[in-house]
């Protein structure tokens, strides 16, 4: 499986909106499978039809795309997730002055480089079209220096990594502790940010 993200929208998609989206999907792919709402797999048609003229959609893998409700507290019964859910949620509205009614989440099939690219366009697309933050579903990591190992690399690297990237638009640092109980990070984004990542040398959707 391939890199994945999450497009949080502040409203759920209107009846108009989801017929805007089928319509829309089924005009930049060439085979389109699945349910309303929840489309895997599918393959993209021509890489002109998302704005990457350069990127050969035949050489891509499928992708997928699912909607779904943002959880809360009632939605799990033990109270370390109740926790959890009710940190993530506090943290969302810090950032985003509400929070968001549901995410459009995709992913991809592969890990390729283009797949990659055509992921972060999607996302891109899908936030511009609905007015929604990106979920990297992950956080955006400097290179590791030889011998390093991922498990080294510390939130300050990562807090650091971010500031000398000095790219436009937003960025939110989401803090969650891991099943290891230490605490790691996470990135929103918002779509100026996004279109700015996407042309940086180092881009890579999160893995």
């Amino acid at each position: 499986m391939g890199p994945s993200a999450g497009i949080l929208l502040y409203h759920a998609l209107t009846e108009e909106q989801l017929t805007d989206l089928e319509q829309w999907l089924r005009s930049i792919t060439s085979r389109l499978e699945g349910q309303r709402g929840d489309w895997w797999p599918f393959w993209m048609k021509n890489g002109n039809l998302i704005d990457l003229p350069s990127v050969d959609c035949g050489d891509a893998c499928a992708f997928g795309l699912s909607l779904h409700n943002m959880q809360s507290e009632q939605d799990f019964r033990d109270k370390d997730s109740q926790a959890a859910i009710r940190e993530e949620r506090a943290q969302l509205f810090q950032h985003l002055g509400s929070v968001p009614e549901q995410s459009i989440d995709i992913f991809a099939g592969c890990n390729h480089a283009h797949d990659h690219r055509i992921l972060g366009q999607l996302a891109l697309l899908l936030a511009e079209r609905y007015d929604g933050t990106i979920d990297l579903n992950g956080a955006l990591t400097p290179p590791l220096e030889p011998e390093q190992d991922w498990d080294d690399v510390t939130i300050e690297e990562v807090e650091h990594y971010i500031q000398e990237l000095s790219l436009p638009g937003r960025i939110f640092h989401m803090y969650y502790i891991t099943v290891r109980d230490t605490i790691w990070i996470s990135h929103l984004v918002d779509a100026d940010f996004l279109r700015a990542w996407l042309q940086h040398p180092r881009f890579h959707m999160i893995k």
